[in-house]
């Protein structure tokens, strides 16, 4: 399991949060939900494809007023992780078990 939680502060908006729990399996695949305390309730899914590439996908199902003109939202991510060897020498991407 992969708790985790987010505070967001903003000039001029109220304070946010998010509270999330993933849950992973054999560091290949994550699925999980969030909370965000103003506007929404997310579901995820994450796939690592190679070491460098991972894949997702988030269902955001709107809480707040907004929610009369949108009733969620489809995310897709890819995300490619690189090492700049001048910065990071040979340090390893840390996976899943690795925290």
């Amino acid at each position: 399991m992969n708790p985790t939680i987010l505070i967001r502060a903003q000039e001029g908006s109220p304070l946010s949060m998010d509270i999330n729990a993933g849950f992973i399996f054999y560091d290949v695949f994550s699925i999980g939900a969030s909370y965000r305390n103003i506007d929404a309730i997310i579901t995820y899914i994450d796939l690592k494809i190679s070491e460098q590439f991972h894949f997702g996908y988030s269902y955001d199902w709107t809480t707040s007023d907004i929610n009369k003109f949108s009733q969620g939202t489809h995310e897709f991510m890819l995300n490619y992780r690189f090492r700049i060897r001048k910065i990071h020498g040979n340090v390893e991407c840390p996976s899943y078990f690795q925290y």
